[in-house]
């Protein structure tokens, strides 16, 4: 591959990560809910929210799925151990698991299930009114556009742990997977999920669309 082809795909690779990478100032909420995935740095965001005191609870919510990788029990089992063993000041009481769901769709589900029966003064509609979602940043726009369609009263602030193009490229590579496939697996699901029922209808922008369609003249 010629430099400039290089630097120019780069440059376009950039324009989708900045589109999905759906991030918002944090405000008070009344609960902080992490979606699960291989990302450790998921349950840091969860607890450095919750230490700014920007709400009382995090919910972890993340059994076995596509974002799993490497991990052999459910992924909010290993959020809340790595939150208790690097913040050992935030309450284990404060933290509620979720650890059957395959799907972000299954997350907002069971989690409900969960509040429904062990806090329903949490439960949504009419429990919670507002959370903070922390996703992996190229997952975040998609899990906003979930809440928005499966918890539509609650109001949904946007805060994935903060880090670059660069960082996300390397921690997806460490697990043998490419960032940019997988950022257009993103951008196919916000086109698809729509008529399937699983996330609110979201208009892409040309510009991103014309970005897909680089990747796939490339491939052609």
């Amino acid at each position: 591959m010629k430099k400039s082809d290089a630097s120019g795909a780069g440059k376009v690779a950039r324009l989708i990560f900045d589109y999905l990478y759906l991030h918002e100032k944090p405000s008070r909420a009344d609960a902080i809910v992490g979606f699960g995935h291989f990302d450790m740095d998921i349950p840091v965001q969860c607890a450095e929210l919750m230490l700014g005191e920007f709400a009382p609870r995090i919910i972890f919510t993340g059994g076995k799925g596509s974002g799993s990788i490497g991990l052999k029990r459910p992924e909010a089992e290993y959020f809340f151990e790595t939150l208790t063993s690097q913040f050992p000041e935030v309450p284990a009481k404060s933290i509620i698991l979720e650890t059957r769901s395959e799907n972000t769709g299954e997350n907002l589900q069971f989690t409900r299930s969960i509040l429904q029966k062990n806090y329903p003064e949490l439960a949504p509609p009419g429990g919670i009114k507002k959370i903070i979602a922390v996703a992996n940043p190229i997952r975040q726009r998609r899990v906003w556009l979930t809440c928005r369609k499966d918890w539509a009263s609650v109001k949904v602030v946007n805060c994935p742990p903060p880090s670059t193009f660069e960082q996300q490229s390397e921690l997806f590579a460490s697990k043998g997977l490419d960032m940019v496939t997988e950022m257009l697996g993103e951008l196919h699901r916000i086109q698809e999920y729509p008529e399937r029922g699983f996330i609110v209808h979201e208009p892409i922008p040309e510009k991103i669309l014309q970005a897909m369609k680089h990747f796939s003249s490339r491939k052609g």
